[in-house]
């Protein structure tokens, strides 16, 4: 997950007409990038400083790839057969409008800023193509993807300045037209090469195999007399170090049947209040630990951000033992998300979340019919089971069950008996009304 902003909407690689800043081109690939400027020019193969090196991080922050020193200047690695060279046709930034490569063709084009150029080839099933991306610019990131015959995302890849990149389609799963993208991800303008290239024609430069060396023969030693060993003067025993204690954050234990924000989950540190993949904060925001925290994209608020698999928080609340709903606002831009939900250790459950669409588009998750057995003050996890989303708040909503309304009780009318002095035939009557003294 990466930063988002109000204004940016969010598209689907499958829709006709897409045009991405370089924010919403991160949202929907999923993954950060982090990029070293060369400075050498290594279209020679000229080894490059150990200080210089490239760096790729994924979704969340983690580091996936790192490369120092010498590099060399095509990411073939080999030779290649002769290729057809042609030019980007505009307009082709859209799907629709995808410029058609033969495979086996060298395309040059320039890419505009915060845009992105549309290609496509097609491929026979079990095919194997090389697509390389290669930049003359001398800074800045671009982004080349590769979506198969249906318009699924397949692969990615970022490519620095002078440093060649290719994104390999092993075996075509069907036959049918392919598609790739050149994006400008930052400051990733100008000119370009792309290389589609069926990858039997790819002649591999063969590794030499490294010259042995000779084992020297070992001069033999001769056995000293040994020295005595003094004892060795006691040394002091060090005061172990505290093991970080949970606390509820700024010690405000949460009532859990409100709102609990996202970015305050308790104090303790990793592994005792929260668990993260790296120890950096992504977004910079709030907290200066590793839990990465974004502002939202309305700026009202904040939110954990480049949730992976695995990943947890933990808050102190208050909960009556009861019935509830566990809510959870989340956006993702990915299907098949979940949230593993646990109170003091017991799991209560696992939330399905929906596709919203985007890293800032948020929905409402809901976990319904949670038993509650124990009251007061509880630890509450909220654990990803499957990653790539942004977490807002979570809450218990107590299930309200009518009560039954209670039917009164009919009262018997009781039945006058009549007195020996109302013999039949004789009305009596008193002063003010009926009964009294007879007449």
């Amino acid at each position: 997950m990466v930063r988002e902003s109000p204004d940016e909407t969010n598209s689907s690689p499958q829709e006709e007409t897409i045009r991405f800043s370089r924010r919403t081109f991160l949202k929907m690939s999923g993954v950060a990038a982090s990029v070293s400027a060369l400075a050498v020019d290594q279209s020679a193969g000229v080894p490059v400083p150990e200080s210089t090196k490239l760096e790729l991080y994924s979704y969340g922050g983690r580091k996936v790839f790192e490369q120092r020193g010498s590099v060399t200047a095509s990411a073939f690695s080999g030779q290649v057969t002769q290729l057809t060279s042609t030019s980007e046709s505009e307009p082709n930034d859209t799907q629709a409008t995808a410029n058609e490569v033969d495979v086996g063709s060298t395309v040059t084009a320039e890419l505009s800023t915060a845009e992105v150029d549309w290609y496509s080839f097609d491929a026979a099933k079990g095919q194997s193509v090389v697509a390389e991306l290669d930049r003359d610019a001398e800074s800045g990131i671009s982004a080349l993807i590769l979506y198969d015959s249906d318009g699924n995302y397949v692969d990615l890849r970022y490519v620095g300045t002078k440093q060649p990149s290719r994104i390999d389609l092993d075996s075509a799963s069907a036959a049918g037209t392919y598609f790739v993208q050149v994006v400008d991800v930052q400051s990733g303008s100008g000119p370009y090469t792309l290389t589609i290239q069926d990858a039997t024609n790819i002649t591999e430069t063969p590794t030499s195999p490294p010259t042995e060396t000779a084992t020297p023969t070992p001069t033999q030693t001769a056995t000293p007399t040994p020295t005595e060993t003094p004892s060795p003067t006691p040394t002091p025993t060090e005061t172990p170090t505290p093991v970080p204690q949970q606390q509820p954050y700024y010690g405000t234990v949460r009532d859990g049947t409100n709102r609990i924000e996202a970015e305050d989950y308790d104090n303790g540190g990793d592994g005792v209040a929260y668990h993260d993949s790296d120890e950096n904060n992504s977004g910079g925001e709030y907290r200066d630990d590793g839990v990465d925290i974004e502002r939202t994209a309305d700026g009202d608020g904040y939110n954990v951000g480049w949730v992976e698999d695995g990943e947890w928080l933990e808050y102190t609340i208050t909960l009556p033992a009861g019935t509830y709903d566990f809510e959870a606002q989340v956006a993702t831009w990915a299907s098949g998300m979940q949230l593993r939900v646990s109170l003091d250790g017991t799991e209560l459950g696992v939330v399905d979340l929906p596709k919203t669409g985007g890293y800032q588009n948020w929905e409402v998750a809901t976990l319904s019919g949670v038993q509650v057995t124990s009251d007061g003050e509880q630890v509450l996890r909220v654990e990803a089971v499957s990653g790539q989303l942004n977490l807002d708040w979570t809450r218990f909503v107590p299930t309200v069950t009518p009560t039954p309304t209670e039917t009164p009780t009919r009262t018997e009318t009781s039945t006058l008996t009549p007195t020996p002095s109302m013999a039949p035939g004789t009305q009596g009557y008193g002063e003010f009304g009926y009964g009294g003294v007879d007449r």
